[in-house]
């Protein structure tokens, strides 16, 4: 029997999720989305929580050659001192990300198609059946 353990997580937006789905309905060649989040309250070190995610589809490799395993999924979290803007943002101090765990996974178009797939179908299920009565209410 197979088994896995999850290393380490990320969340991602409803907006996200339709997007990735978008992208890969319209046959995109390559593609790639990254994201790094800083949050929480600092430790004892000052250093917060952060995570990580970049997903890439590239069906080709650097020589050329198709890639029989497109799209790579890579989540890492970690730590990292937070500095704020001056307009309420925040981002991680050069320098100071320190990486905690990393998960990465390769699939082939068509599983990552019905990973996405799936997600897409849960969240458009969710907002029918939750949403139209908070809706009505406003």
């Amino acid at each position: 029997m197979f088994s896995c353990k999850i290393d380490s997580s990320v969340n991602i937006t409803t907006e996200d999720v339709f997007w990735i789905y978008n992208t890969l309905t319209a046959h995109t060649e390559y593609f790639e989305l990254e994201q790094t989040k800083i949050f929480g309250q600092p430790d004892q070190n000052g250093y917060s929580q952060m995570t990580k995610l970049r997903i890439v589809r590239s069906g080709v490799d650097k020589n050329g050659e198709v890639r029989h395993y497109p799209c790579c999924i890579t989540a890492e979290n970690g730590f990292g001192i937070a500095q704020h803007t001056r307009v309420g943002g925040t981002y991680c101090q050069s320098g100071t990300y320190r990486s905690d765990r990393k998960a990465f996974i390769n699939l082939s178009d068509y599983n990552f198609f019905r990973l996405i797939n799936m997600a897409v179908r849960y969240i458009t299920q969710f907002e029918n059946t939750y949403c139209p009565p908070i809706i009505g209410n406003v």
